[in-house]
């Protein structure tokens, strides 16, 4: 009866050294394997650059737009609703949308404002007067791109970032992803910038249009 339980207990023995060691090698097989897989970043959300708009306050770094920018832009439409489509193949929260912008001259639409903060693709077009358009990298991500181009172009240039680009009718700027931007109708007379945007709908939070 002794060497019966002991062969039992040896046989019990083996089989849990042969399971521990073959959980051993899996969690090694799964750990190696999730180190190896890239793991996705979450939309970073830095601080915002120094403002180039006026600014309520002598330290640029630190100040915010002045206040009342937005009463000298007229965007259509002006439902923040309205114009934008979710197409019927695509699984996530994008929506494909287009949006007017008309500045009056001298007005600047800062980094901060809600149209400029998109989590998507935006290509913004120039159909009447002036913009200097400046852009920044939203996070630490080398492969956003940006491009512009001339009304003529085939193909888009490569934009430098931080470094303002002048653009005239005709004119067009694309992001293929989230980045910091603003820009300022610098022509004698109103600017209007088509916007179209692959982004997350506005959130409808009482700005209208202005989100878009």
């Amino acid at each position: 009866m002794q060497r019966v339980f002991v062969t039992v207990l040896v046989s019990v023995v083996v089989l849990l050294g042969l399971t521990l060691s073959t959980v051993s090698r899996s969690s090694a097989v799964i750990g190696a394997a999730i180190q190896e897989t890239p793991t996705a970043t979450p939309t970073p959300t830095p601080t915002p650059p120094a403002e180039l708009c006026p600014t309520d306050s002598a330290t640029p770094a630190a100040a915010t737009p002045t206040p009342g920018w937005e009463a000298d832009i007229d965007v259509r439409p002006d439902a923040s609703s309205a114009a934008f489509i979710k197409p019927r193949d695509v699984t996530g929260d994008q929506n494909l949308y287009l949006a007017i912008w008309t500045l009056r001259p001298g007005t600047c639409i800062p980094y901060i404002a809600k149209g400029n903060q998109k989590d998507g693709a935006v290509i913004l077009m120039v159909q009447q007067g002036i913009i200097d358009f400046t852009a920044e990298r939203y996070g630490d991500d080398p492969t956003v791109r940006v491009y512009w181009g001339f009304v003529s172009s085939d193909d888009g240039l490569p934009y430098a970032f931080g470094t303002p680009k002048r653009l005239y009718p005709g004119d067009w700027v694309s992001m293929d992803d989230q980045v910091w931007f603003t820009f300022t109708s610098v022509g004698g007379e109103s600017a209007v910038v088509l916007k179209a945007v692959w982004a997350d709908p506005p959130d409808g939070s009482g700005c209208g249009g202005g989100c878009k």
